[in-house]
């Protein structure tokens, strides 16, 4: 959440209630087919990348490239690639991540996802964020703590206590 003061916008975060949250296999399970497959939102974008890549030429060939109207075909080309990159650089990132885990823990990681995707995103106008309570999670320095749940450096020490101990009151 940012803050308005003085200086300008200050960051500022506060720790939450523990939340129990469970996503059921077949749910993992279809995240998990989803998230290897090229599907669904990733096609979206793709097809919308496309669609702007063929406007861009159709521009260009409709008036050249001399003048402003056709800079502004090549733009939309690059646009159109620039979205067609990310999108499925992105994806083979991610299914690299997921096909080098072990089963169980590729599972996980799609239940994880899937409970990302569904949980609330926003209480009022602050955004919401989640920490898994598992033994990962607890065996992270905190740094690396700090980094993967994006936590400014006033409120790691605290949540990464809170993790620790609600995790060793539970096993």
């Amino acid at each position: 959440m940012n803050v308005r003061s003085l200086k300008g916008y200050n960051r500022v975060q506060a720790i939450g209630k523990f939340q129990d949250y469970g996503i059921c296999m077949s749910c993992a399970e279809r995240k998990l087919r989803e998230t290897l497959e090229f599907s669904g939102e990733k096609r979206k974008h793709c097809i919308f990348s496309i669609i702007i890549i063929i406007l861009g030429l159709l521009i260009i060939l409709n008036k050249g490239s001399e003048d402003i109207v056709g800079f502004t075909g090549i733009f939309f080309i690059l646009g159109g690639v620039l979205i067609e990159y990310g999108t499925v650089s992105e994806w083979l990132k991610l299914r690299k991540e997921l096909n080098a885990l072990t089963p169980e823990k590729r599972i996980e990681r799609a239940a994880w996802m899937e409970l990302l995707d569904v949980a609330p995103k926003k209480s009022i106008d602050s955004d919401i964020s989640y920490i898994p309570v598992r033994e990962e999670t607890v065996k992270m320095k905190k740094g690396d703590f700090m980094v993967m749940y994006d936590l400014i450096p006033e409120i790691v020490e605290k949540a990464w206590s809170l993790v620790n101990a609600d995790y060793s009151k539970n096993n």
